[in-house]
């Protein structure tokens, strides 16, 4: 049978496990992973277990542990399910600790070591640039979430979400047309990967449209107090503040704003987009709360909420809550990712052989265009995810903000290679 995002829930025991695996590599065989199968990736006999790995960014700050369940729970349901194209899966995750050394040996060790065959759920902030060569070597194909612009200019990678840049345009085009803000600033994190980008993109943005940014900081730590950035913010009269931070951090933000009678409205990437943050905020995340001229707590959601009446959504938290995992926008795109490969696998009725790399990575590339609840439009190998949602909070909880399109989700043009 053909799997979309949503299963019937069965109470058979999983047949796969999750390994975290983290090591030191020193000394490693050369070779694609794998095993069996024909070496060029043409098509080989049916049946088998798929492994595939997962490089997190656990360490250091940021929830990207928080995927690894959504993958399980999916590949948990396929197994259950008696498989897909006669094969089962298995995850095995690496906590890369926010470094792009241990990311390098993560992959090799996963790889050439563990025998993994692609990357499904990978979410780090450094992965992408500290292995891009290795996978292209290997045959390696990803798909999972990206997260700077080498993610989504790589050969062998396929975000599942439209990115942070998608984002960052959307949250502009958010403030100057539908707040109708002229001081519209920024304050990112500090991203050596994306700095540049990000700047290039606001001159970009300016150009095309006629609205140029009062300011964009791209200096800001999340571990750091935001006191300076939100009085700069209100100082330099900010009528929208644009904020690419943690959850943890973007709370901050609004309680600071609170604090020092900043009233411009806040709007936050997707990393924000987790059921704690309005809970943590109560009112203070809603319209009003700091004064007339806050819309209230916007944030960007680059898969659907779990506030979604989506089948495909549904399901998903109904198969995350069996698992005693809390639903959120991380676990979303772990069982997103794990669709979008199982998907490609079954579509591909045996042409390739996806118990090596090469056959996968041929899977991924040649796949159908996949189409779910979860984002704005279909998913692609090599073409960009170009669909966001704008949340605001009402009563608690995230619902798709006013001034979107019919459908609940505003879509961006292509981005510039700048």
């Amino acid at each position: 049978m053909k799997h979309g995002t949503s299963m019937a829930r069965r109470g058979a025991v999983s047949a796969i496990a999750v390994v975290s695996a983290v090591a030191l590599i020193t000394g490693c065989a050369g070779g694609t992973g794998g095993s069996g199968g024909s070496e060029d990736g043409s098509g080989g006999e049916s049946g088998g277990v798929i492994k595939v790995g997962a490089i997190l960014g656990e360490t250091g700050g940021f929830p990207y542990g928080q995927v690894a369940p959504g993958v399980k729970a999916y590949f948990d349901k396929v197994n259950e399910d008696g498989g897909a194209g006669g094969y089962t899966f298995e995850l095995i995750t690496a906590d890369d600790k926010n470094d792009s050394g241990e990311a390098a040996q993560a992959a090799r060790k996963l790889v050439q070591q563990d025998g993994v065959v692609g990357m499904v759920g990978t979410t780090s902030n450094v992965d992408c640039d500290a292995n891009k060569a290795f996978y292209e070597a290997q045959s390696i194909g990803t798909v999972g979430l990206g997260t700077g612009p080498t993610c989504f200019n790589s050969p062998n990678w396929m975000p599942v979400n439209p990115g942070p840049f998608v984002g960052q345009v959307a949250q502009m085009t958010y403030a100057f047309d539908t707040l109708g803000a002229t001081r519209v600033c920024a304050a990112f994190n500090d991203d050596p990967t994306a700095r540049d980008y990000v700047i290039a993109l606001a001159d970009w943005f300016a150009e095309t449209t006629g609205n140029e940014m009062t300011y964009v900081d791209v200096n800001i730590d999340p571990s750091a107090s935001p006191v300076p950035a939100v009085t700069k913010a209100k100082n330099e009269g900010c009528e929208a503040l644009l904020l690419s931070t943690p959850g943890p951090s973007v709370v901050a933000f609004m309680q600071a704003a609170q604090s020092i009678g900043f009233e411009g409205t806040i709007l936050a990437a997707a990393s924000a987009m987790d059921p704690s943050v309005p809970e943590t905020l109560g009112g203070l995340a809603e319209a009003g709360a700091r004064g007339e001229a806050d819309a209230g707590l916007i944030v960007v959601s680059e898969v659907a909420s779990v506030t979604s009446t989506s089948p495909d959504v549904v399901e998903a938290i109904e198969a995350l809550d069996a698992a005693g995992v809390s639903p959120s926008f991380w676990n979303f795109v772990g069982w997103l990712s794990a669709a979008v490969f199982v998907n490609a696998i079954e579509s591909d009725g045996g042409e390739h052989d996806p118990m090596t790399s090469e056959g996968v990575l041929e899977i991924l590339r040649g796949m159908p265009a996949f189409e779910s609840g979860f984002t704005g439009s279909p998913l692609r190998f090599g073409e960009p995810n170009l669909g966001v949602q704008m949340m605001h909070v009402v009563g608690g909880v995230f619902e798709p903000a006013p001034g979107q399109d019919a459908s609940g989700w505003t879509v961006v043009p292509p981005l510039p290679t700048l």
